[in-house]
This record gives C-alpha cells, sequence and structure tokens, in this order.
C-alpha cells in the first residue's frame, strides 16, 4: 500500500521529532523541516505531500498561519 507523505513544519526540535517519528511508525512518509521557510522550501522541493502539519506561533517573518494560507494558495501548483 502506497504512504501519502506528509510535511511536519515547527521551530521546536522536541515536538517536531516526537510527531515525524509518530507519523513514520505509522507508515506515513515524513519530511520535517524547522520554521516557515523551510517549509516552503520542502513543499516545492517535494510535490507528493498531502498534508502539512505546523506550528502556529514560530519565529521570522511568517508563523504557521502564513504558511498555511500559502499551501491554501498554491496547492498544486508546487510543481
Amino acid at each position: 500500500m502506497p504512504s501519502h507523505h506528509i510535511l511536519v513544519v515547527d521551530d521546536d526540535f522536541l515536538v517536531r521529532s516526537h510527531a515525524v517519528e509518530s507519523l513514520e511508525k505509522a507508515g506515513f512518509r515524513v519530511v520535517e523541516a524547522f520554521g516557515t521557510a523551510a517549509g516552503l522550501a520542502a513543499l516545492k522541493d517535494n510535490p507528493g505531500i498531502k498534508l502539512v502539519c505546523t506550528d502556529v506561533n514560530m519565529p521570522g517573518e511568517l508563523n504557521g498561519m502564513d504558511l498555511a494560507m500559502s499551501v491554501r494558495a498554491h496547492h498544486g501548483t508546487w510543481r
């Protein structure tokens, strides 16, 4: 059975690691990113991502809500 790609974006290493480990144990292929800029780059580099799991409060220019809005606006055009 093919596994779905999930992107996990979080600035907290322990939270991100736990989420990635749990999702991988459940059989998902996971890409992880530290922060929204890395999350956007990961989306462009991994067109098979079907779900984004992000923290809301992250440092930097963009937060998790900004990332979610960007994903929504560009859904299907990352290729």
